[in-house]
């Protein structure tokens, strides 16, 4: 992200903030609305980094999770991070987060990030991105998400192990610097314990989820 910023006393702030609103176009999510938000504001080398996420579901069993982590560089592409994040749908819940965020070889997006609950439970979440521009405006970004949890979580149906995996693609056409359209198609898939207590709650154990909507920048 771009960021946008002003010298105070000396000092050089910046902020960049990317808003994703979208349609669920899925036959069981169709007309849902999902909402993504990430940003920071500081400088080069220490930031307060926000993250918002409001993912629908039809099975009832909406997510909504605010994180806000203080981001130390500690290299030339990479920061730590260490801070809060409170879930509030389908339960609420704090945890703690520690982590890191940056450039792996090959220019891939990389973030890690350990997740520590009031209850003691602890989860591990990796993701990879990258763009790939087919023109000046059209940009392609292949995407992976994975979650590991270290215990069985019976009241949210996880399974300790590998829980669910996320293979996505999202193409982007910008109209500007600050307003893009996207679609985005993504294949979700459970794993090992948490796919067999999917099974017997009746819950689907994979997912083909396209979602079409607007990104802003600012």
């Amino acid at each position: 992200m771009t960021g946008y910023g002003q010298e105070e006393t000396g000092l050089s702030w910046y902020h960049a903030f990317e808003l994703e609103t979208g349609l669920r176009l899925s036959q069981e999510e169709q007309g849902l609305i999902e909402w993504d938000l990430d940003g920071w504001v500081g400088s080069d080398e220490n930031k307060i980094r926000l993250k918002f996420k409001s993912e629908p579901n039809a099975s009832n069993k909406d997510e909504a999770e605010y994180v806000a982590m203080f981001s130390h560089n500690i290299s030339t592409f990479w920061d730590v991070q260490v801070g809060l994040r409170l879930d509030t749908q389908p339960e609420s819940l704090i945890y703690a987060v520690i982590g890191f965020e940056g450039l792996a070889p090959y220019f891939l997006e990389t973030e890690a990030h350990l997740f520590i609950s009031e209850q003691g439970d602890f989860n591990l979440t990796l993701k990879y991105e990258k763009d790939f521009p087919i023109t000046n405006k059209l940009i392609a970004k292949p995407y992976i998400e994975a979650n590991y949890f270290a215990q069985n979580i019976r009241d949210q149906d996880i399974g300790s192990g590998l829980s669910n995996a996320e293979l996505g693609i999202q193409t982007r056409f910008e109209f500007s610097s600050a307003i893009a359209l996207y679609a985005d198609l993504k294949y979700d898939r459970k794993f090992g314990k948490t796919r067999l207590l999917a099974a017997n709650n009746g819950e689907k154990k994979k997912a083909l989820v396209a979602t079409l909507g607007f990104k802003f920048l600012f």
